[in-house]
């Protein structure tokens, strides 16, 4: 197994307090029937919560997430995994744990979105159906 992995699953096993209670509302499909992956390895990094089917990363912040190494450390691993097409939403552990309903509506609205023009043509391109003619071409004008 590789060693991402197996530091997921320990990540999973000594999860924080707001981890867990935010798992509890999304396991098993329980947020909009989206399925969320919890510590799951993305590229080199371990990301808190993942739903691959909408390309959404929740990253939940503790106090560490303040000091201005850890920031540029965020910002450097949020770079990454935006150029791997996903968005990454952070909240603070305090608002998972003050009021659940808040952070469940965030995560919620930012599944829904409709993915970004450069994810939708990247999409496109993968499935095939991307027009590789112009407008003009299209038209009979090219």
């Amino acid at each position: 197994m590789p060693a991402g992995r197996y530091q997921a699953r320990e990540l999973r096993r000594n999860s924080t307090p707001a981890e867990r209670v935010l798992w509890q509302r999304l396991r098993g499909r329980k947020l909009h029937d989206l399925k969320f992956l919890r510590q799951h390895p993305v590229g080199p990094f371990i990301v808190d919560f993942c739903c691959r089917d909408r390309r959404l990363i929740v990253e939940l912040d503790g106090e560490v997430h303040e000091r201005e190494q850890q920031r540029a450390y965020d910002e450097n691993r949020d770079a990454y995994l935006k150029g791997q097409d996903y968005v990454v939403l952070r909240l603070p552990n305090e608002q998972v744990l003050a009021d659940i309903e808040s952070a469940l509506k965030l995560i919620s609205n930012a599944a829904h979105l409709p993915p970004p023009h450069w994810l939708r043509s990247r999409v496109q391109e993968k499935d095939g159906t991307a027009s590789s003619s112009s407008p003009d071409e299209e038209e009979g004008r090219g």
